[in-house]
């Protein structure tokens, strides 16, 4: 076989034209030196020439594997479409970030972590770039570059503004967990390092790309520009693994520091509440707030007296603040259970001091919407667990202690003074998501002597509901109390009511069963109580010289009472007597309060709204059932199923029935109007009886 035709056969795998001369160029070119040598020794040109051929081997053997080695089947198509993806991506992420993460001072942290990716990912592209040696991957690679670049720009423009610029900000936010309230930019000094790193590796890595492949398209590389090249390679890894470390450090640094947030926001409670515990006056809280790490700021009269004592860090914002001085002993109560001077009691009169505690989001937040803002609400099903608790079977000190597990966002103490007076306590809590609402929860915890008088109380409140019809005298006896029938008689009672006006004519038609409810049970010198008729079903304890003996004590025997609410006699509930508002769930709300479930659990809460007509006739109030994620409905769309759960009538199809109470459908199925529904403890649906 002459050369020509070995050469034919040994590069006829090989397709691409350029790669084939020159690789039939090296063949001939080592196969003409062994004929050479074979001359040289003494053979003839014919057989030399074929002794030369016959030591390359078989070509047909050899041309699989020339194929492999210089085909090359690189079309551009890939690099171009993993480019766009690229690009998209990084628009995708800066829509997110935009949206989730550029307005919170905490999540900082990730925004760097995105910063980081973007860039890890842009430096793997590169590394492809310098394997494949190709100019349509380094035009790729630069059109990368200038999309990451960009997306760092704007990233680090974000944060900049954010950390106000200021270097000593970021530092304390990532090392301390401080955030900071964000001002004017000082310095954009942030933003050109992070431009200036990126772009000068960045264009390290295009300039070495571009360099390599126009000296090794012209055959002229060296072993220098291999190493070169293989060490760039090598480099954009690194660098690529750099970054992805520095992600993970900062995707570890925000979740640290949004732990970090909800604790020292825990903690601070925690605080006040032991500060209310353990401190009676003012001065007491001065020398208590001297031993805490934190710093606080006192506010001092011009008679140099320390009036107030205040705290802000983070999402902390706490203010102590003295009473005015007064007593309730101070004060001369009427028989009318009123001050001489017209006003009620304040019960500020009982306390030296009052802590205000609360979630301090607007100095850095525009609502509650933000991630380490929205971990310190409480879920609706913590909600529910602290409006299941019955403060009416526990002592105060174990109602302070469980609603103590769970941190508002705000909270007001009213410590008593001394043992004599009342303790006040108030939790709000916000749940929620696009839409929130609140709930208040009040302890008042009483001094001994006032527990001893409400604990006789009740003594007396459960022998009357354990004898519902029993005769006024019988109930003297069974409740040790001394029965003081009213000072007239009932004919005497009767004949001065009927010597009164018109506006008595209710009082002139009193039976005698309603006459004896005028009588009195006394139960000791300050205090005595009255009852309605048979079966009793309250007790109402007054006293004309004490005000902490005035209550009522209705009995909950499972009754109920119709109640219509608003003006407009919208909401027609029926009330358990002695409890309130049942729910589908089984828990006690006021009816502005009440939760409404569909099957699937999702709670829908009442939600008013004013609308102005225009013409000056007034506001016409509008009422709808809404859910956390914002989704609304008008009060007349809103009905409830015979299971006691949500049905709304969008398309306004139900049919009222003749008893002005119920709708049905075309299936013949049952539904009442929500507002118009009401539950027992067991979450059956009582109806609405007048």
């Amino acid at each position: 076989m002459n050369i020509n035709d070995y050469i034919k056969d040994a590069t006829s795998k090989i397709f691409d034209a350029k790669e084939k001369r020159k690789v039939e160029a090296e063949l001939t070119d080592h196969i003409l030196k062994h004929k050479e040598f074979n001359e040289e020794i003494g053979y003839d040109a014919e057989k030399a020439e074929e002794m030369a051929v016959e030591k390359m081997g078989e070509g047909t053997d050899i041309a699989e594997q020339l194929g492999t080695l210089h085909n090359d089947f690189y079309t551009p198509v890939g690099d171009i479409i993993c480019t766009v993806i690229w690009l998209l991506l990084l628009g995708g992420a800066y829509y997110l970030m935009s949206k989730y993460i550029f307005d919170d001072i905490a999540i900082v942290p990730l925004n760097i972590a995105g910063i980081s990716i973007a860039a890890a990912i842009y430096f793997i592209m590169g590394f492809v770039t310098l394997k494949r040696n190709r100019l349509q991957a380094t035009i790729c690679n630069i059109v990368g570059a200038t999309g990451t670049g960009a997306f760092i720009f704007l990233c680090t423009k974000n944060f900049n503004r954010l950390v106000s610029g200021d270097f000593n900000k970021l530092k304390r936010l990532i090392f301390n967990h401080q955030i900071c309230n964000a001002d004017h930019e000082k310095s954009k000094v942030i933003i050109i390092i992070a431009i200036a790193l990126f772009c000068v590796l960045a264009l390290f890595t295009i300039l070495t790309s571009l360099s390599y492949y126009i000296k090794h398209s012209t055959n002229s590389n060296s072993l220098f520009d291999n190493h070169f090249k293989k060490f760039t390679s090598r480099l954009t890894i690194v660098i690529a693994l750099i970054c992805v470390i520095i992600s993970g450090f900062f995707v570890y640094n925000y979740f640290d520091t949004k732990n970090h947030l909800k604790k020292d926001y825990y903690n601070q409670y925690s605080k006040m509440l032991d500060i209310a515990k353990n401190c009676k006056t003012f001065d007491d809280v001065y020398d208590y707030v001297d031993t805490f790490d934190d710093e606080y700021n006192a506010y001092v009269d011009k008679n140099g007296v320390t009036q107030r004592i205040t705290f802000a860090k983070n999402l902390v914002q706490i203010e102590i603040e003295r009473q005015e001085e007064g007593s309730y002993n101070d004060l001369v109560v009427s028989n009318y259970g009123l001050v001489d001077s017209g006003s009620i009691l304040d019960d500020s009169f009982y306390n030296d001091y009052t802590i205000y505690f609360g979630l301090n989001y607007q100095p850095y937040y525009d609502n509650y919407d933000y991630p380490c803002i929205k971990q310190l609400l409480t879920t609706e099903n913590e909600l529910d667990e602290i409006t299941r608790f019955d403060m009416d079977k526990h002592t105060d000190d174990e109602s302070f202690d469980f609603y103590s597990k769970y941190a508002p966002y705000s909270l007001i103490c009213k410590p008593s003074k001394n043992d004599k007076y009342i303790s006040k306590y108030e939790w709000n809590f916000l749940t929620g998501d696009v839409y929130k609402y609140q709930r208040q929860f009040q302890i008042n915890v009483y001094p001994q002597e006032t527990i001893d008088i409400f604990n006789r109380q009740n003594e007396i409140a459960d022998i009357i509901k354990a004898n519902p019809n029993a005769s006024f005298d019988e109930i003297a006896r069974l409740t040790n109390t001394e029965l003081i029938p009213y000072p007239i008689s009932y004919e005497e009672y009767k004949s001065t009511v009927n010597m009164l006006g018109s506006m008595f004519d209710a009082m002139k038609n009193i039976s005698r069963e309603e006459y004896n409810r005028l009588s009195q049970f006394k139960v000791s010198d300050d205090m005595y109580f009255v009852l309605g008729s048979t079966p009793y079903s309250y007790i109402s304890f007054s006293s004309e010289t004490n005000l902490q003996y005035i209550n009522i004590i209705e009995f909950d025997n499972g009754n109920f009472v119709a109640q219509n609410f608003e003006d407009n006699e919208l909401f027609k509930k029926m009330l358990s007597v002695g409890k309130g508002c049942y729910a589908k769930n089984g828990l006690i709300y006021s009816y502005d309060l009440l939760p409404y479930f569909e099957k699937d659990g999702t709670r829908y809460t009442l939600y008013t709204m004013n609308e102005d007509p225009g013409d000056k006739s007034g506001y016409i109030k509008h009422y709808y059932l809404i859910n956390t994620k914002g989704e609304k409905y008008e009060h007349d769309m809103c009905y409830i199923d015979s299971e006691g759960y949500l049905y709304f009538d969008t398309g306004h199809t139900l049919k009222i029935q003749d008893d002005g109470l119920t709708y049905k459908d075309s299936n013949g199925n049952e539904y009442t109007r929500a507002f118009e529904t009401s539950w027992d403890k067991d979450g059956n649906i009582v109806k609405y009886k007048k």
